[in-house]
């Protein structure tokens, strides 16, 4: 989170869930298939994700994966 701040845009969340860009990650998210919550500020175009969400995500699946693992 010190790297990004806050709020990640779709680019950022596209480097962080390997999606291949960020059109993909606006693509996964209007299909309902996106692991996170991406929201619009008022007043603002872009989309954006709540980094502790992505960080949630992330921590849940690498538990996950090693559970998998043993």
């Amino acid at each position: 989170m010190d790297r990004y701040g806050e709020l990640l845009t779709c680019e950022e969340l596209a480097t962080l869930l390997k999606y291949s860009s960020a059109s993909a990650v606006r693509q996964a998210h209007a299909a309902g298939k996106l692991p996170v919550t991406l929201f619009r500020l008022p007043g603002r175009r872009p989309l954006f994700a709540d980094a502790t969400e992505v960080v949630h995500v992330l921590d849940s699946a690498k538990i996950q994966g090693e559970s998998e693992m043993t």
